[in-house]
């Protein structure tokens, strides 16, 4: 297995904006090559397990896009 982890420091109610918004897809995706957890801890921790490195990649891109719109419109 292939762990990346992504923490981003950002203030707390942009965090929870962003946990709020992105949750439900994290919720509702059954992928069988990865799997994906956000929390917050003082900075937004994104954490992508897969078990090669073309689905991490596949997963993190597609995370980390939305966690980029997210945070642009809690400006």
């Amino acid at each position: 297995m292939n762990t990346l982890e992504v923490r981003l420091s950002v203030p707390a109610d942009k965090a929870e904006a962003c946990l709020s918004s992105i949750q439900p897809e994290i919720d509702s995706e059954l992928h069988d090559r990865s799997s994906v957890k956000l929390e917050y801890d003082k900075e937004l921790i994104l954490t992508v397990t897969a078990k090669d490195l073309h689905a991490m990649r596949a997963a993190a891109n597609t995370y980390i896009r939305w966690l980029d719109m997210s945070l642009r419109l809690t400006g």
